[in-house]
Parts: C-alpha cells; sequence; structure tokens
C-alpha cells in the first residue's frame, strides 16, 4: 500500500499486514503523526513507521510504561508513609519508658508528688529542674552480679544525652530501689563518665568499687564539656541488699528502679 504524509506529503511503502485504515502512523521524515486514510491507495515504493496500538479505554497512549510507573511511585509513597507511622510509634514508646525522672517498673506511675512542699523548696525544686530539664536518658538497664566479696550487686547503667543547644559538665545521676510494695530500699547519687566491667563488678571490695567509681581521671576525662548531642555514660551500684529483696523467680530483678538526672554546670 502506499501512504502518503499530509504534512510533508512524502509517499512511504507499507506492507498489506501492516495497513489499516485509521491506525496511527509516525512519518520517518518529519515524525508527523497522522491516522491512515480509510481507503488503500496503489502500491509503490516507501518506508513508513507504524505507531503502536492504542490502549482501550485511552485513547491517543501507548500502553503499558506510564501505568506501571504510576503503581510504582504508589507502592513507594505507601511504604514511606507505613516506615514513619513505625518510627514514630518507637519514638512515643522511647519516651515513654525512658524519659527523664521517670520510674521505671512494672508498676510505677512517674514523677514525684510535689504536694505538700513549701513554696522555698518548690522554687529550689523549679531551678533544679531547669539546669536538667534537656538532659534525657537512654539505655536505661538494670541487672544483679554475683560478687565475690559482697554476694549480690544491683547495678545500673546507661547514658546521659545532651539535648541542650550549649556543653554541659559534671552531670549528675541519682537512683532509687523499690521493693514490691515500692517502699524505697536504697538510694544513691552518682557522678557520670565511669562504668566498670563485669570482671571488676565481680571482684572488687566495697571500697575498692566506691574508689572506681569515684575515680577522678575518668571523671574529668569523660564527664566534661558533652557538647550537644554528644552522650555520657553512667553506672550506679548497690552492695549489701538485704536478700529478701531478690527473687529468683524474676531473673534476681528488684520489683521497681528510678533513676533521673539532678545536677550539671556549665563548662567555665
Amino acid at each position: 500500500m502506499i501512504v502518503t504524509c499530509p504534512q510533508c506529503e512524502t509517499s512511504f511503502s507499507l506492507p498489506d499486514e501492516l495497513y489499516r485504515p485509521g491506525r496511527k502512523a509516525r512519518c520517518s521524515q518529519c515524525s508527523f503523526v497522522f491516522r491512515m486514510p480509510g481507503t488503500p491507495e496503489p502500491a509503490g515504493a516507501g518506508a513508513l513507521e507504524p505507531l503502536p496500538e492504542e490502549s482501550p479505554g485511552r485513547p491517543g497512549l501507548p500502553p503499558g510504561p506510564p501505568s506501571r510507573r504510576k503503581k510504582n511511585f504508589v507502592l513507594v509513597l505507601i511504604i514511606l508513609l507505613c516506615f514513619a507511622g513505625i518510627g514514630y510509634g518507637g519514638y512515643t514508646l522511647y519516651g515513654f519508658f525512658f524519659a527523664r525522672d521517670t520510674l521505671i517498673s512494672s508498676g510505677g506511675t512517674g514523677k514525684d508528688n510535689a504536694a505538700g512542699l513549701s513554696a522555698e523548696e518548690k522554687r529550689r525544686r523549679e531551678e533544679q529542674e531547669e539546669l536538667v530539664r534537656s538532659l534525657d536518658l537512654d539505655g536505661v538497664t538494670q541487672f544483679v552480679v554475683e560478687n565475690d566479696n559482697l554476694h549480690r550487686l544491683v547495678v545500673i547503667q546507661g547514658e546521659v544525652v545532651n539535648k541542650f543547644s550549649s556543653p554541659k559538665e559534671f552531670i549528675q545521676v541519682e537512683a532509687l530501689l523499690y521493693d514490691e510494695q515500692k517502699n524505697i530500699l536504697a538510694q544513691t547519687q552518682q557522678l557520670c563518665g565511669v562504668t566498670l566491667t563485669l570482671f571488676q563488678l565481680k571482684v572488687l571490695t566495697q571500697k575498692e568499687l566506691e574508689e572506681a567509681l569515684n575515680n577522678r581521671v575518668s571523671i574529668l576525662t569523660n564527664n566534661v564539656d558533652i557538647q550537644p548531642g554528644s552522650r555520657v555514660p553512667f553506672m550506679v551500684v548497690f552492695p549489701n541488699l538485704p536478700e529478701g529483696v531478690f527473687s529468683d523467680s524474676a531473673e534476681n530483678r528488684l520489683a521497681a528502679y528510678r533513676v533521673r538526672v539532678i545536677d550539671a554546670r556549665d563548662p567555665q
């Protein structure tokens, strides 16, 4: 068949099996797209580039790739939204379990009750909380170690994260232990920057533990000039607890413990 381009009037030869009245074709000379005429013309010479058949219900558009690209985009968007939801949920759980000044317990409820404090005590508490309001706890854990000299030690360790916009130093934490009736068993304060190995926890005497946890060199090395976003580790050790506070069925864990940041300084 002979088909003539209506744009540049170039004639082309098209095999009979490819000729269909109304089918789109593109001119190989000027790239003009036109429809084949309804009545075949006499055979001649030339070359014509027929276009692919149109997709049903979508006139003028080739099938396949655009639709697949759109489906892939929607799928990627759904996956990203799912990850965003998971991330938000994880952040919420993190804030619930490891927020600063939080009671970590099977039955604990949170911060100290300020009722009954005098105006002066409340003012001092507010000033102290302002000093540490952006120092958060992370990775706080509690475990029990069998010590050769002290029988059992309760150890609490973790990190303090500086979320202030300025450096901090000499960060201090306070830890409390509770029994199953929520009575305070022990309470201590500890400067951050010192951690002990499991071997040390197993073999050191009480005096050696105190000296190691208050090692001035380690504190001056690790607990000064803590930049925004940086972390400082801490470890609190409780020796000489009554044997009755331990529960073998709970893997030697106490009913509850609490850790909070209580002090920090600005670098001089």
